[in-house]
């Protein structure tokens, strides 16, 4: 609980400085990358940063630390209309689903299927619940909070197939949740992205109603780890090269899934015929390059793309709603969202 209420101070303190201060605070000077400047409150965030290296510690472990820190950095809880969970069956069993209405919805609405990071290991629908809460606020819509088993006790495939039954399940029960299946969304960020990424792909090639659009949020589309960003951004800015490979360890049953299209939407044989897609990448994230990438994918095949550059932001920003800069990257992405499914 102190550490709580000291980081919880410390947002709210930095928050309130000029970037002038923060800047001095955090070294003295700028963190400049080919034109790309780090938000000065995330720079001061990173240069506080105490929280534990996740990959020396077991998940049990990490999962505690991930649901102390949401608690901190995410916006206060928003109140909705109507909340309840289901079950909903998959391979083995079934998994919680969590469905939020946010006020002022008539009898059907507009859906979002929301796949939550935490790199397939760590995280889940309570951790994200503030979040959820903020993004259903913002779009004007239902949301459907996936509860998908996590590595390394469910190895891959088992999350992306948790996330593909949960998207077919809302298909199924669409309208007794009061949702239109023909403006449904999926939507995550890190872990999220890839499996929202994932489902759009089995959507298309298993033949099943495709998403309206797919919201990726600085996703992880190739874990394969090639790209140049991973080292650049490797390590300073909150998620670390060491952490991203003890995910992949944790989540792969061996190196050659790292090339399953399921695992890394990238490798897929082709990205045509998928939704229309909303791409967000951090300019200060090792998983940048290839967020771009996947959107250049992606438009290549003739795929609707929008690509957002958040150039002065780090990974994670979707948990920092309670400072500004995550609020209004937040705000800026459900702006999107809500457009793409209004038209």
């Amino acid at each position: 609980m102190r550490q709580k209420l000291e980081r919880f101070a410390l947002i709210h303190v930095l928050s309130r400085l000029p970037d002038r201060a923060l800047v001095r605070i955090a070294g003295g000077k700028p963190v400049v990358f080919e034109g790309r400047t780090l938000n000065p409150l995330f720079q001061a965030m990173m240069y506080f940063n105490r929280t534990p290296k996740m990959e020396r510690l077991p998940p049990a472990a990490a999962r505690r630390v991930l649901a102390r820190l949401v608690q901190v950095t995410q916006a206060d809880e928003l109140p909705m209309a109507a909340v309840h969970e289901e079950r909903v069956p998959v391979q083995g069993g079934s998994i919680r689903v969590r469905c939020l209405t946010p006020p002022g919805l008539g009898a059907r609405s507009p859906g979002i299927v929301w796949l939550h990071g935490g790199g397939h290991v760590i995280g889940d629908i309570d951790d994200s619940d503030r979040t959820v809460r903020y993004v259903a606020t913002r779009t004007g819509c239902r949301l459907v909070n996936v509860e998908y088993r996590c590595a390394p006790e469910h190895k891959f495939p088992t999350p992306a197939e948790d996330c593909i039954a949960a998207y077919r399940w809302v298909l199924d029960n669409a309208e007794r949740l009061g949702l239109e299946p023909s403006r449904l969304a999926v939507m995550g960020d890190s872990a999220g992205g890839n499996l929202a990424a994932v489902v759009s792909l089995a959507a298309r090639d298993r033949g099943f109603a495709l998403p309206a659009v797919q919201c990726l949020i600085y996703p992880v589309v190739d874990l394969r780890q090639l790209s140049k960003s991973l080292t650049t951004f490797g390590t300073g800015f909150g998620l670390t090269k060491p952490l991203i490979e003890w995910f992949a360890r944790h989540y792969i049953r061996t190196d050659a899934d790292r090339s399953d299209p399921l695992a890394s939407p990238l490798l897929a044989e082709s990205h045509a015929g998928l939704p229309p897609a909303i791409v967000t990448v951090a300019g200060f994230d090792p998983l940048h390059d290839e967020g771009v990438e996947y959107a250049e994918k992606l438009k290549e095949a003739g795929v609707p793309v929008t690509l957002v550059r958040h150039d002065d932001l780090t990974h994670a920003w979707v948990t920092m709603t309670a400072t500004p800069p995550g609020r209004a990257a937040m705000d800026e992405t459900c702006a999107l969202v809500r457009r793409a499914l209004s038209s």
